[in-house]
């Protein structure tokens, strides 16, 4: 049985971010499937106390003075100290792994501090094999200083490791592209090294929780967006045109009729099929009804692009679009972001300012407070033009509420697994003017039969890849690389 040490900065203590979530999952997961787990986390050193485990695994928090980031200000090398102290060091020893996993470049010195001293205190020094997660490409975003530290802190990760697992394909080409530009560490053993990828999974904790939508599994069999006003009376008249559908469910680069599965180490799951007959309208008009929130649920940071969001607020309001007197069914911006820097509190502000009876949580939501929200969100906006992956897009989806997404050829790791050309993500260029943007997303928010079809596509495909698959699946590609 494979006896694992998880080392992440990230964890369940004082989670800022996707990335302890996902940690969270997968060591929960690999627990249930009956592996030996040990994790050496960072946890906030004025935090209250020490996380409540609940799985079998073992946890050791090490205390560091800087959370929140975890980018080149990241207390890395904080971390790696304490997380390697000689105490540590012993309970690894005892732990007897087989293998370490590390959660991005931060958890690498860890690992390094960690082997050195263990082969200092055997009498058979070996080499515990390490297996690189990159949850996110730093380098990608990182500029001047920065850049120099995180790029050369993983490539020396996939020089080091027996594995790297990226979170989707946009990463492992940018990966791949990061080890041709040094050479020394494309091949092992006389062999080119590969990124391999495995996709985040919906964690078990929403994946437990009701659907709410709809009882009929009916969908239009060609919804589309109508693109102008000519165009929505002819759909008035004639029903929904079907030469229309491509251009709203636009196909990211490489979708083929290969599906994800095949390229991304995507396990079988069951998948509930949906009839394509149209749903009706009182079908529509109560997921209108019902579903009051157009939401925007990101850490408001400049690399998520929150101000997007915000502008297209703005531009809504100016319409008149958010106005209950226009109609019964006007949205109501929602906005989910706990940060409370000075970028943070100016977007909050002009929301505010926008649209005075918009919501705004500044709380780091659980699952069942997610669930409320994305139960009744009309339309989720994820405004990141990259994003490793986006979470939150699939936790979204597991409730029912669909989300627009950057059409930036897989820049948004979340459509390898959500496929525009299955109807379970909406994709759109959102660069564009914020204009071009509102005219999309104003048509988009009063149709209730098209924002139904792709819930219920977007909940079935969410819900079908479980944590329990994920982690099996990470485990077969570390036991081929062991071999």
């Amino acid at each position: 049985m494979l006896r694992i040490v998880f080392l992440t900065l990230e964890f369940s203590a004082g989670t800022f971010s996707g990335n302890g979530i996902y940690a969270q999952s997968q060591v929960r997961a690999l627990s249930s499937l009956g592996y030996p787990v040990l994790v050496i986390s960072g946890k906030p050193s004025f935090g209250s106390g020490t996380a409540n485990v609940q799985g079998g695994y073992q946890l050791i928090e090490v205390p560091v003075s800087r959370w929140g980031k975890l980018d080149a200000s990241t207390p890395y090398d904080e971390y790696a100290s304490k997380g390697s102290s000689d105490e540590i060091c012993d309970v690894v020893k005892e732990f007897k792994p087989d293998v370490f996993m590390i959660v991005d470049w931060s958890a690498l010195d860890v690992y390094r501090n960690l082997r050195r001293k263990l082969c200092d205190l055997s009498e058979q020094p070996s080499h515990i094999p390490l297996v690189y997660l990159n949850y996110r490409v730093f380098s990608r975003t990182a500029t001047g200083e920065d850049l120099a530290l995180v790029s050369r802190k993983e490539c020396e990760a996939m020089q080091e490791a027996i594995l790297t697992i990226a979170l989707s394909r946009t990463d492992q080409k940018y990966l791949t592209r990061l080890m041709d530009t040094n050479r020394s560490i494309n091949h092992m053993n006389g062999k080119p090294k590969e990124i391999h990828v495995l996709l985040c999974a919906l964690r078990e904790d929403m994946r437990q929780l009701d659907l709410h939508l709809p009882v009929r599994i009916n969908s239009p069999a060609n919804p589309a967006m109508p693109l102008n006003p000519a165009q929505q009376q002819q759909q008035g008249a004639e029903g929904i045109a079907p030469n229309l559908r491509e251009v709203i469910f636009t196909a990211q680069a490489g979708d083929d009729d290969t599906t994800n599965s095949e390229r991304c180490g995507f396990v079988n799951s069951s998948l509930t099929e949906l009839n394509d007959s149209r749903s009706s309208d009182i079908d529509s008009l109560r997921f209108l009804r019902n579903r009051p929130y157009l939401t925007c649920c990101v850490r408001l940071c400049q690399e998520k692009e929150p101000h997007r969001f915000v502008e297209l607020v703005e531009e809504l309001a100016r319409r008149g679009v958010l106005s209950a007197e226009r109609s019964d069914h006007a949205p109501v911006p929602l906005l989910i972001g706990a940060a409370t820097d000075e970028y943070a509190q100016s977007l909050k502000q002009r929301l505010r300012a926008a649209a005075p009876h918009s919501i705004i949580i500044e709380d780091f939501m659980g699952p069942q407070q997610l669930s409320r929200v994305f139960s009744q969100t009309r339309l989720n906006v994820h405004p990141a033009t990259y994003d490793a992956f986006g979470m939150t897009i699939v936790e979204a989806a597991s409730q029912g509420a669909p989300s627009l997404v950057h059409d930036g050829g897989g820049a948004v790791g979340a459509t390898d697994l959500l496929s525009s050309r299955k109807g379970e993500v909406i994709l759109q260029d959102l660069s564009v003017d914020v204009q071009d943007l509102a005219n999309k997303v104003e048509l988009l928010l009063s149709n209730g039969a098209l924002l139904l079809y792709v819930a219920k596509k977007a909940a079935a495909k969410a819900r079908s890849w479980s944590e329990a698959a994920n982690a099996a699946a990470l485990v077969e590609m570390v036991q081929k690389a062991l071999t």
